[in-house]
């Protein structure tokens, strides 16, 4: 889509909204949450793309920080989607990228995988009351955000594939990978509902990653929504070297990659960059809040790795 000064403007993409909305071209959804409407648009360029639009006016910096987290992202090798900002009336802005819909395969969410074994285990305790079940399932919220938790969800869910090992391998080192980053970044809304899977009859691959707005939150533990390492009920940084600690080799390698890309220097390059590139305008005290909170947290981790290699 043409950017100018970085950004989409929507009336140039779609002159006429309440047609395109008419003609099926635009198409509202559901998956946004509360702070941002949702629409696919189709065949704007021969492409799908998926659009969501605040519901606040302004530039605010969940979009720079969505914006610089892809870019995080990408830079470890973890796929995701690439976003621009766009344009969508007087102070009103939104986020669009490329759809990443395949033919021949569905959108299987995190959190529908993970709520229907956990309907499965209720039921066999014979809690089949609704409305207590919904409350079980959000009183398990910590648990079923697990990898441990989602590892059997998993193989629930894929039961009857004769390659559910190999599919199973894929998915698990990728959530794995992208919870070793949402942890790095500070990323306190990686939750079940923020990963998906493209599921066809004979196969299944995670969709890119997503959704990064609410990364670097100067309160991550105490507001913390997201994927954990185990069901202990442990701190966020206790969770994380207990996954260290018995993580495979692998894992352990992958943890220490990420780490050494994610520098504090590193991200203040990558921010500048994606200012720059986006056309936004962000404060100086703002930019140097952001990265004291990373700072911090970077500092924390070494001295946490560094203890935990002289054991």
């Amino acid at each position: 889509m043409e950017q100018e000064n970085g950004i989409v403007l929507l009336d140039h993409v779609i002159p006429n909204w309440q047609k395109a909305l008419k003609n099926h071209i635009v198409v509202p959804n559901n998956l946004c949450g509360p702070f941002y409407n949702g629409y696919w648009i189709r065949g704007i360029e021969e492409k799908n793309w998926f659009l969501k639009i605040s519901k606040k006016n302004g530039l605010d910096s969940s979009f720079y920080i969505e914006l610089w987290m892809e870019e995080l992202a990408r830079n470890v090798s973890i796929p995701s989607i690439q976003s621009k900002i766009v344009k969508c009336g007087k102070n009103v802005y939104g986020l669009v990228s490329e759809s990443y819909l395949a033919s021949g395969y569905d959108i299987v969410t995190g959190e529908y995988i993970i709520r229907t074994y956990q309907e499965k285990l209720l039921n066999k305790r014979d809690q089949k009351n609704e409305k207590d079940l919904n409350s079980m399932l959000n009183d398990y919220q910590g648990e079923i955000s697990s990898l441990e938790f989602i590892w059997e969800a998993l193989e629930d869910y894929f039961n009857d594939y004769s390659n559910k090992r190999y599919i199973l391998f894929g998915i698990l080192r990728g959530l794995t990978e992208r919870y070793i980053f949402s942890f790095l970044t500070l990323n306190r809304d990686f939750h079940a509902g923020n990963w998906e899977l493209l599921v066809s009859p004979t196969h299944a691959v995670l969709t890119p990653l997503y959704d990064m707005d609410l990364s670097l939150d100067k309160n991550y533990e105490m507001r913390h929504n997201s994927m954990r390492a185990t069901m202990k009920d442990v701190s966020i940084y206790e969770d994380f070297m207990e996954f260290y600690w018995l993580s495979s080799p692998y894992f352990k390698k992958e943890l220490e990659r990420q780490f050494s890309i994610l520098t504090p220097e590193f991200l203040k390059v990558s921010l500048e960059n994606v200012i720059k590139e986006h056309g936004i305008f962000m404060d100086v005290r703002e930019k140097q809040k952001l990265l004291e909170i990373y700072d911090n947290h970077f500092e924390k981790i070494t001295s946490m790795l560094e203890r935990r290699k002289t054991l």
